[in-house]
């Protein structure tokens, strides 16, 4: 084999790799708002046990489970999440299993303002925008300590709003990522934009060396 057409196909090879690890995660950078957001079961569904605890913890803090829905990237693995609420806290509760197969969880607010607030367990991009939203974290926390800052954090935006149904979860998973979310996917996939176009690049230039 020809030294110009093994480094082409070596270069191919991995920049294959490079867009079937990174590609999906590009594109949520560049359109955010793409992210599929349905309701999967509309009736409780036991979670895996990796988040039985949080389940427990969910339970005893008053809130009750609705069921799931699934958050689908154009192109990436889809993302099933447990969906819980309470009318009294004011609040929705979400947990996940994350890729790395650590268990989250997150509670958001829909404001009667449209604003929205959100709070979770791990590391998210914080922002806040008076009377729009506010979007916090506290790492490793439980859910008696998460929901005491989330309420506080949401009383600052507005009331709360329901229904608190699943219907309602996945409307404000919508506007999640029309919104405010749009900026988090953009910050958190801005480096696998940068891999796809080298890979891209990469592909192209030693296409082009090997054809001429």
């Amino acid at each position: 084999m020809d030294d110009d057409v093994a480094k082409a196909v070596l270069a191919v090879g991995v920049g294959g790799v490079l867009l079937r690890w990174h590609a999906w995660r590009a594109w949520l950078c560049v359109a955010p708002s793409s992210v599929r957001v349905e309701a999967d079961t509309p009736e409780p569904v036991e979670p895996p046990a990796v988040l039985g605890s949080l389940h427990a913890q969910l339970l005893e803090q008053g809130f009750t489970m609705l069921g799931t829905h699934v958050e689908h990237p154009r192109l990436g693995p889809p993302l099933v999440v447990h969906d819980y609420a309470s009318e009294a806290q004011g609040a929705f509760a979400s947990t996940f299993v994350s890729t790395d197969g650590h268990a989250r969880c997150y509670l958001l607010t829909g404001c009667a303002n449209e604003g929205l607030a959100l709070t979770a367990n791990y590391p998210r991009l914080s922002e806040e925008l008076a009377q729009r939203y506010v979007v916090g974290h506290l790492d490793g926390v439980g859910v008696e300590r998460l929901l005491k800052a989330h309420t506080r954090r949401a009383a600052t935006i507005g009331s709360p709003r329901g229904p608190w149904t699943l219907d309602e979860r996945v409307v404000l998973a919508r506007r999640w990522y029309a919104t405010v979310g749009s900026r988090e996917l953009r910050h958190q996939n801005a480096v696998s934009l940068l891999w796809t176009l080298g890979a891209l690049g990469m592909v192209g230039a030693a296409l082009f060396k090997a054809l001429t």
